[in-house]
């Protein structure tokens, strides 16, 4: 699998073998698709081999080893109230519906490739009145109900009774977020990609991705004293071993959990 999307990026971007920037621009690539660390070191690993592989038949500069940069580090961003609400106050300059399916990553916590292949009748209000998303398309395969954080709900109505309705007229759409000009299809991923990247330049972030903002839907639902099996639940996490890495508890937090110790 690593191989196979190595070498098609590769050609895409028509790099020379002897360039070490190949790599760094590879783990760069993975790291904006929201990748963890582990899974970034193993595809630059297996890159490296790959890279070596084909320096038996071609010659290869030898380049020091490839270390993953700082900013790949464990310690993953995970942004504040501040930064969330840069991405919310730029919904309407990158590009509708993308600003606004960014934005709901804040408070869904899910992957981008699951929002923006959300349909339109796959939400309800809930019982105790909060609005609830219903995955049918997620990455392990299995569907999940996802509740939108109450202080995003504004965002979602302003959506879904505003912005929506200009946005595909009279015709209709199956789909949450469908394209301007092609309303029978989703926002397509990889434009997602493009204009997060428009908003790191924007609100000079350089650490923003679409999974920090999982973190942050983690990281609010923790801090309200959510337990961690039903947190890993809502964002589809089956290995409780890798969940922490999501949650990133700020100074007040910890300081409101000893209390008087």
């Amino acid at each position: 699998m690593w191989l196979r999307q190595f070498e098609a990026w590769r050609t895409a971007k028509a790099y020379d073998l002897n360039n070490d920037k190949l790599i760094r621009e590879f783990a760069n690539n993975l790291y904006e698709k929201g990748k963890a660390y582990s899974s970034i070191k193993v595809g630059c690993s297996w890159a490296k081999r790959y890279l070596n592989w084909l320096g038996e038949f071609q010659p290869v500069a030898v380049q020091r080893p490839f270390e993953i940069p700082k900013m790949y580090s464990q310690d993953m961003y995970c942004p504040d109230d501040s930064a969330v609400n840069g991405i919310i106050n730029s919904r309407n300059s990158i590009g509708l519906p993308y600003g606004y399916a960014i934005s709901l990553l804040a408070y869904t916590g899910m992957r981008d490739s699951e929002i923006i292949n959300i349909k339109y009748n796959e939400w309800e209000i809930g019982n105790n009145r909060n609005i609830v998303l219903h995955l049918s398309t997620t990455k392990n395969g299995r569907p999940r109900d996802v509740p939108l954080l109450k202080s995003g709900e504004w965002l979602f109505k302003e959506y879904v009774t505003k912005v929506r309705p200009g946005l595909i007229g009279t015709n209709e759409s199956q789909w949450l977020f469908p394209q301007q000009k092609h309303h029978d299809k989703p926002i397509l991923r990889k434009n997602v990609e493009y204009y997060m990247r428009d908003l790191r330049k924007e609100l000079n972030n350089d650490k923003l991705t679409c999974h920090s903002l999982r973190r942050y839907y983690v990281t609010k639902l923790m801090a309200n004293n959510i337990p961690e099996a039903t947190v890993a639940k809502l964002i589809g996490h089956s290995n409780m071993r890798n969940f922490g890495r999501y949650y990133k508890p700020t100074a007040d937090h910890l300081s409101e959990a000893l209390g008087d110790l």
